[in-house]
């Protein structure tokens, strides 16, 4: 069911966009690209990770009228902070208009604040919603709001209101979420202001989780800069149709988050809790007869993340090159060539998200923001220098480089905090293949121009036999990971032990 939601709600922007692209011109398209990547941007101020917050206090806990009372402490902070965001957005929103009247109308700025105030207020009812597994009325509210909001754009834009349409609905279709999340929260936990803690305690909480929250937050606006900034690096060293040939593939990549995003869902809520219990098994020596050093759960559902996400890169490098051929115009046929290597860096994200428990686990999230500072800061030089000499490759280079140093890095110190370690070497080289075998479906499936059903019937020879090189790379990949891998041995604290 998880699964249901999120392919409804992620994939219906990748179904619209040739309807989308069609219906605005390129210079409104180009237009949209940069709004979006703006309201992403400032969506994370907004939302302040106060869903990682809620996984993160609440996870711990093993009293479930504990767990309420902080979701409720929470939800009253995504109020205030809901609040706060929409008086500021309204009162600086004339300086932002006059600093670019080309880029926004006073009116779609403050459309655009109005949806990203209810960010929170979506976000935190929701995490709590999939902590106690209601997945029924998950999907429900999920599914809802990308239908409504589907619907809106296509009458919208049908009656000729272009960018305004669409941000309008989308603005609707939020607000509409945010109120009905509103009474079901308060529903399931109680009202917000019915807690016998005193204002201190109240502070106290609150004070623990901004400053849980803040590093996170500081991540999520490092992360602007491999993922937005790129835009604009690129558009002074290229011209408009190499940018719209990367976002486009930048849209088929995503595709490979959305396939593993309903295994995130599930994951991300009891990791910490199934972390934290084996943690303290190990520290207890409960396994002392079978490896005292083993996170037996943890080690396996991250790595079982990790493959998926391997295996997603090479069905979407078959994939994404078919789909731009028979959904886009011509023009757009040179995103083809630049989605191996957005697959390569959607993958390495992942891997990211599967290996830093140990940066998140303890108290302070600190060590994941200077790395995200880090890495985030040899992007950005990367891509300074790489465009101006290989232009769109450059950037992609430079954006794998500094996600492959995350990853490293974010591996490092959880095994460092706390002993647990993905195989990172054979993670490594089962990346390597599948990047340069993605390369491979993508030249091979470009030249052959398969622009209509009657050229794909009529390759369809080819494609099969390019399918079971694929099919063959999976099997050896698979082999490579798994044969004689000590899972859940936590080595490095072997190594510590007399």
């Amino acid at each position: 069911m998880y699964a249901l939601a999120t392919i409804v709600m992620k994939a219906s922007s990748l179904l619209m966009l040739p309807y989308i692209a069609g219906s605005l011109s390129p210079e409104q398209f180009g237009q949209l690209e940069l709004l979006a990547t703006f309201a992403t941007l400032i969506s994370v101020i907004a939302g302040f990770a106060l869903e990682d917050s809620l996984f993160r206090f609440c996870g711990i806990e093993s009293s479930h009228s504990k767990q309420k009372m902080i979701a409720r402490a929470i939800y009253r902070l995504a109020l205030k902070v809901s609040l706060a965001f929409f008086a500021i957005g309204i009162t600086v929103s004339p300086w932002i208009t006059a600093l670019a009247p080309s880029l926004f109308s006073a009116y779609l700025l403050k459309l655009i604040i109005l949806m990203l105030a209810c960010e929170a207020l979506i976000a935190v009812p929701l995490a709590w919603l999939r902590m106690n597994e209601h997945v029924l009325l998950y999907c429900f509210i999920c599914i809802a709001k990308t239908v409504i909001q589907a619907l809106l754009v296509w009458q919208l834009l049908e009656r000729g209101r272009a960018l305004d349409g669409i941000f309008e609905a989308t603005a609707l279709s939020t607000v509409l979420a945010a109120t009905a999340l509103f009474f079901i929260h308060i529903n399931s936990t109680g009202f917000i202001a019915t807690d016998n803690n005193t204002v201190n305690d109240g502070y106290k909480l609150d004070k623990s989780v901004l400053l849980y929250a803040l590093p996170i937050v500081g991540s999520g606006l490092l992360a602007f800069f491999t993922n937005g900034f790129d835009r604009w690096v690129l558009l002074g060293n290229t011209n408009l149709e190499q940018i719209a040939c990367y976002a486009i593939a930048a849209k088929f990549a995503l595709a490979l988050s959305i396939a593993l995003q309903p295994y995130g869902m599930w994951w991300s809520p009891i990791r910490f809790s199934i972390f934290e219990k084996e943690r303290k098994e190990i520290n207890n020596k409960v396994h002392s007869t079978d490896s005292p050093r083993r996170y037996k759960n943890t080690d396996k559902y991250s790595n079982c993340g990790c493959i998926q996400a391997l295996l997603f890169m090479l069905a979407l490098s078959l994939f994404a090159p078919i789909a731009i051929q028979l959904l886009f115009d011509s023009s757009y046929h040179g995103a083809i060539y630049f989605v191996p290597m957005m697959l390569c860096i959607a993958a390495l994200k992942e891997l990211c998200e599967y290996s830093n428990i140990g940066c998140l686990i303890n108290k302070s999230s600190t060590t994941q923001f200077h790395i995200s500072l880090l890495t985030t800061a040899l992007a950005i030089v990367a891509m300074l220098f790489l465009s101006r000499h290989y232009q769109v490759h450059g950037v992609l280079a430079a954006l794998a480089m500094a996600q492959a140093l995350r990853m490293f890095l974010l591996n490092h110190f959880t095994q460092r905090y706390t002993g647990f370690s993905l195989p990172v070497a054979r993670l490594t080289t089962a990346l390597g293949i599948c990047l340069a075998l993605a390369i491979y479906n993508a030249q091979s499936l470009a030249q052959k121009e398969l622009a209509s059903l009657m050229l794909i019937s009529q390759n369809s020879i080819f494609i099969l036999k390019l399918l079971c090189i694929n099919v063959a790379a999976v099997l050896f990949i698979i082999a490579l990971y798994f044969v004689k891998r000590r899972d859940g041995i936590n080595e490095f604290e072997q190594t510590r032990q007399p």
